[in-house]
């Protein structure tokens, strides 16, 4: 009879441990794949700022050049809506969104301009959701601003926040 149980065991065994198996493989498909089916990947301002440029060509307009002050802006930006979950151009003290260049030294001119999105799974889609909005997508087409800087950071719940400065 010890023997009869035993043989039902390893019975059962090998079925436990092919099912074990083929669920360990499907988490680990979950867990590669699913960055890229939701478009993760190119959650980066790199991204953005290609996406940009591109459009900005494609409509006859000169690149933006990449301005590293403008990025460290971006990012203050980002990094303020994602700890507060204030998603606006005034910035969490009162201030607007402005008064980061000066405090980081950037000169600018009437035309600094900056581009917020917030719950896009990727760069790709922000963009997509920018050039719905008139005035969004007349900053990326707008011929007067010469610089970029980009940032994108997210929040304790993983929400992402896009930002864009735009300078002559």
């Amino acid at each position: 009879m010890k023997k009869a149980k035993v043989q039902g065991l390893s019975r059962v065994g090998p079925k436990i441990a092919s099912l074990v198996m083929a669920i360990l493989i499907f988490l680990l498909g979950i867990y590669i794949f699913t960055p890229y089916a939701y478009g993760c990947e190119d959650a980066t301002p790199e991204t953005l700022m290609r996406l940009i440029n591109d459009e900005r060509v494609a409509n006859g307009l000169t690149e933006l050049a990449h301005d590293a002050q403008l990025d460290a802006i971006a990012q203050a930006r980002a990094d303020e809506m994602a700890s507060t979950g204030q998603f606006s151009h005034t910035r969490p003290n009162g201030e607007k969104f402005s008064s980061l260049y000066k405090v980081n030294g950037v000169w600018i001119t009437q035309y600094g301009q900056e581009n917020l999105a917030r719950g896009y799974n990727s760069s790709s889609s922000a963009f997509s959701g920018w050039k719905q909005s008139e005035s969004h997508y007349a900053n990326i087409l707008n011929s007067r601003v010469t610089r970029i800087g980009a940032a994108v950071a997210s929040d304790s719940d993983g929400k992402l926040y896009y930002v864009t400065e735009f300078a002559q």
